[in-house]
């Protein structure tokens, strides 16, 4: 392990961490979905807070509030919504069975569900090192939070590496089919790029 836990205190701490981080954005949710069918009405709940705040404070809040309901978008029809909901919780088991595929190509024997918090463990640290912008966070969150469950430091780094050389594959082949469909080829898209670098 890269950082001693002797009576398991931080690996518990990681665990709270990621379950409440999880909780918290569920509200959030929740208070932009409310926040966005309240944002006519000047009795919303955004509003009335912002007129608390320090008068140099209001505008850059009042500009916050207004992107939030504008800018977030929720199916109207509720098998949409569902949709949206599912599809969600299918990536992170897609993104958990990266994990495991990885674990058994390493003779890595852990648990379906322990995979799970492996996944809540690390977006809560990949997080966090992005806020503190520390590079290299999900490698490095990887190979610390399979420590936590026993996985040797050396094969915790090598089913990261795959995971992520996998991840890239993905996006090329996945980009490279959309573009076809498009009809665009990489030579477009890198003569695009450089007109807008030229500011063309």
């Amino acid at each position: 392990m890269l950082i001693p836990d002797p009576d398991g205190r931080i690996r518990f701490g990681l665990v709270v961490a990621s379950f409440a981080s999880t909780a918290l954005i569920a509200a959030v949710l929740v208070l932009l979905w409310r926040h966005k069918k309240q944002a006519p009405s000047e009795a919303g709940f955004a509003r009335r807070l912002i007129e608390r705040l320090p008068e140099r404070m209001r505008g850059p809040a009042r500009r916050l509030v207004v992107s939030f309901a504008e800018g977030t978008l929720w199916p109207g029809e509720p098998w949409r919504r569902w949709l949206v909901i599912a599809l969600s919780l299918t990536v992170k088991l897609v993104a958990a069975s990266h994990l495991a595929l990885a674990g058994l190509a390493f003779n890595v024997d852990l648990a379906p569900a322990v995979y799970l918090v492996v996944v809540a463990i690390l977006g809560f640290i990949v997080v966090l090192a992005h806020l503190a912008r520390i590079p290299g966070g999900f490698v490095l969150g990887g190979v610390f939070t399979l420590g936590l469950f026993g996985v040797r430091e050396e094969t915790a780094l090598a089913m990261i590496t795959l995971v992520m050389v996998a991840n890239i594959a993905a996006v090329f082949l996945f980009g490279f089919l959309g573009l076809w469909r498009q009809g665009l080829t990489l030579r477009d898209v890198s003569m695009q790029r450089i007109k807008t670098d030229d500011g063309l």
